[in-house]
């Protein structure tokens, strides 16, 4: 088999594998929720490491035979694919998976199972086409990662255009393609192969249409409403980041988000769901066609701000069915600027339900804008009167695999002060959460802590919180509330039929007034049972509350649902312990197997004990580390490149591009180098650019961010490719270094590498919500110091 031939085989397994790998997180997102999603691919993933044990005990039966085995692997990775899919789709699932329930953890354990195949045969393909071209690793490795790249790039297209169908089948494609590449020249495999990959393509667009992923049907909007999704459904559409789905809602079930009690009849006559990944949504109104419902809309948390400040401007983050944004034009704000993350919503404003929105939409001063929330306020330069943000709650799971949301960022005390920095001195800021004391507390905490930095007088007077049914939204200032804003928060309390929980002036209602009025707020959080300090964008996990040292409590909120809580420190322990286990299972039995297939008495071999120890950790280290560090920049640069989408598609597909061509160049730079001396360049070269990431990222993002988008893409690019490329030395000279004399150990490595991944990017969870991200980049590092101090290990005597 021709290198070329092998680079081009290779390049079109990874990128369908890659491509399997995006989807699964959106299926999975889609039919059960956004960190059984982590669980479900962290998992999956585990297949490519089965893969090369499997190539491993089966060494004797493939060798020389490699071309072969693994065109039937492609083949049979391409029809896996859809039988998967099918599975995944027709699978049902309750509607709230409980972990100490058997029958649950077994259906999500055949969701996990059935996920994988994919996973095993591509990753048997890769690790066949490794092992024929040890000797060439360089080269071919190189193709993998390029055709990974392409597919991460590629993929969130195709889901925009043709939807999760349309991604399945290109994937197919995909691996059809690698198949025809490895099938004997005009042979009728390959005409076959060929034949059934265009007819895949062919299906691309039509697909989705004909088998939609199900989502979760019985939706709980509040704790009074719920309504069952899908019965009269007007439009549904894909993008990378979510599916949006748009529901009419029925007249009997028709309701309102932030509603007090004193919010009148008639609402709407016509109302929708927009839900995106089948859970979080929001309701859009026809406030054109039923103007008078507007009376209602100013008795909601919607038109608090609104309504005590009477501001002259706003700045929306979060613009959703547009209730913000219509509560504000109703009480008279002038200037009016949302920002919207998911363009789909902001389509079905501008498309679908034009009618609805036109009267908002048509008003001179109100823009409704495309882009990420946090990254659109650092970039701001217009001052406003008041920033206002109500229940940013995508629920959708980022690509980095950090187990976070794509909101994440909004709610750290580096995202209050740049909400304090976006309105002028005496203006507000409005943020409404879900009322449990657990969010408000951390919420008002954070608060507190930036107020200490920007404020003025006694926070207790520059603050109010109140309470809508499941919502609360906290008002806060620089300076005390005047005279007259007080006058019209209590007017507005009693129209609506509300208290204030938290009162600038009096006395108010339960743990949040007593945390607002206690003079020792640090004792209050820490004996607080659940963690609710303020979080910072190196540690953006405002939805973790429990404390790592209290398992206790831990273990009895382990079956809570995710609007309750999230990051169970059982949950990640749980997973990580059985990645660990699984790893050690699969990997030391047959590193065994593969050093006594070994040549006895080698004149050039290392002593079997020596050369198992360096592989562990050499192949290990490598693994992990380089998925630690892949999480940190994706998460660090996520604030620079501005939107998840970019994220993924610049940020990643980067990181792999460098990393290959790192391959491709360390043959000539690195070859010959036994002991492995140069490789210490690696971690020292890490060091030195994660370190000066670490501290020179904030002045450098805040110079940065409001720039041209061009200009934020090329400087993540430029951060990543360094990185990327020393990433991808290690690999290809470690595969190089044991075919000199253990070539029985080359799919044993690439198993290795495989596990210790899914391991590795557990472990970077567990620090990053302990320690945050800059201790993720300080840990991959380590990682690499320890390959660099196994390498002398793996290389071959002298005769």
């Amino acid at each position: 088999m021709t290198t070329s031939r092998a680079a081009l085989a290779i390049a079109l397994a990874a990128a369908a594998t890659l491509v399997w790998e995006v989807l699964l997180t959106r299926v999975s997102a889609l039919r059960l929720a956004f960190h059984f999603s982590f669980l479900v691919v962290s998992n999956a993933l585990f297949a490519v490491g089965v893969a090369g044990v499997v190539l491993t005990v089966a060494r004797a039966r493939t060798a020389g035979n490699e071309r072969i085995w693994a065109a039937r692997a492609c083949a049979a990775l391409a029809a896996s694919l859809p039988l998967a899919y099918a599975f995944l789709l027709e699978w049902e699932v309750p509607a709230q998976f409980r972990l100490s329930d058997v029958s649950s953890s077994l259906g999500l354990a055949a969701f996990n199972a059935v996920a994988a195949v994919p996973f095993l045969f591509g990753g048997a393909a890769i690790g066949l086409l490794l092992q024929a071209s040890a000797a060439r690793v360089h080269r071919v490795y190189a193709a993998d990662l390029l055709g990974a790249a392409l597919g991460c790039v590629a993929t969130p297209f195709v889901l925009w255009g043709a939807g999760a169908g349309g991604a399945l089948a290109v994937s197919v494609a995909l691996a059809l393609l690698a198949t025809a590449a490895l099938s004997r020249d005009a042979g009728r495999g390959r005409i076959a192969a060929l034949a059934l990959a265009v007819v895949a393509l062919a299906a691309a667009p039509v697909v989705d249409q004909r088998y939609p992923v199900p989502s979760k049907t019985e939706l709980q909007i509040t704790a009074e409403t719920s309504f069952i999704a899908g019965d009269e459904r007007l439009s549904s559409r894909w993008s990378a980041l979510s599916r949006v789905d748009v529901d009419r809602i029925p007249d009997d079930e028709r309701s309102l988000f932030l509603r007090t009690p004193g919010v009148p009849m008639p609402r709407p006559e016509r109302q929708a769901f927009l839900m995106q990944d089948g859970s979080a949504g929001t309701y859009i109104h026809d406030y054109t066609g039923t103007p008078a419902a507007l009376e209602g809309l100013r008795r909601s948390l919607y038109a608090l701000g609104a309504t005590v400040f009477e501001p002259g401007s706003v700045f929306i983050i979060g613009a959703g069915g547009g209730d913000d944004l219509w509560a504000h034009k109703a009480s008279g704000t002038r200037r009016i600027k949302a920002i919207e993350l998911n363009r789909a919503i902001i389509d079905v404003h501008e498309g679908l339900l034009a009618d609805w929105s036109r009267d908002l939409l048509e008003t001179p001063g109100v823009d409704l804008v495309h882009g990420e929330g946090r990254s659109m306020l650092l970039a701001e330069t217009e001052r406003f009167d008041m920033l206002q943000m109500s229940g940013i709650d995508t629920w959708t799971a980022l690509q980095s695999g950090a187990y976070m949301l794509a909101e994440n960022f909004l709610y750290t005390r580096d995202a209050v002060r740049d909400m304090f920095d976006v309105v002028d001195e005496d203006g507000a800021v409005q943020v409404t959460r879900f009322s449990g004391d657990k969010e408000a507390l951390r919420l008002l905490a954070t608060f507190r802590e930036v107020h200490a930095e920007v404020g003025e007088g006694d926070f207790r007077r520059c603050v109010a919180c109140v309470p809508a049914g499941s919502f609360l939204s906290v008002l806060a200032k620089r300076t005390p509330f005047t005279d007259e804003e007080v006058r019209r928060l209590d007017a507005f309390l009693e129209r609506a039929g509300v208290p204030a929980v938290v009162h600038p002036r009096e006395p108010g209602i339960g743990a949040l007034d007593a945390f607002v009025r206690s003079e020792t707020p640090e004792r209050f959080i820490a004996e607080y049972p659940f963690d609710i300090r303020p979080v910072g964008d190196d540690r953006p996990y405002f939805f973790h509350f429990h404390r790592w040292n209290d398992l206790g409590l831990a273990r009895r909120s382990i079956d809570a649902p995710t609007t309750v809580t999230q990051g169970n420190p059982l949950f990640l322990l749980g997973q990580l312990a059985f990645a660990a286990v699984l790893a050690a299972l699969l990997l030391a039995p047959t590193l065994r197997a593969a050093l006594a297939g070994a040549e006895e008495g080698s004149a050039t071999a290392p002593p079997r004990r020596s050369l198992a120890a360096s592989a562990l950790g050499y192949f290990g280290g490598i693994g992990a580390g380089y998925v630690v560090l892949q999480v940190a920049l994706l998460q660090k640069l996520v604030l620079l490149v501005g939107h998840p989408l970019h994220s993924l598609t610049v940020t990643l597909f980067t990181m792999l591009l460098g990393t290959g061509a790192g391959a491709f160049l360390s043959r000539r730079a690195f070859s010959g180098d036994a002991p492995g001396r140069r490789l210490w360049a690696v971690p020292v070269g890490l060091a030195a650019l994660t370190v000066g990431l670490a501290l020179g990222s904030e002045d450098l993002f805040a110079w940065a961010i409001p720039r041209s988008d061009a200009v934020r893409f090329a400087i993540a690019a430029g951060i990543v490719a360094p990185i990327g490329l020393l990433l991808g030395i290690p690999f290809a000279h470690g595969i190089e270094a044991v075919e000199r004399h253990t070539p029985a150990l080359v799919p044993w490595a690439w198993a290795a590498n495989a596990a210790t991944t899914v391991v590795g990017s557990i472990v970077a969870v567990v620090v990053s919500i302990n320690f945050g991200f800059d201790a993720v980049f300080g840990l991959g590092v380590a990682l690499y110091v320890l390959a660099a101090s196994q390498a002398p290990g793996l290389a071959a005597r002298r005769s």
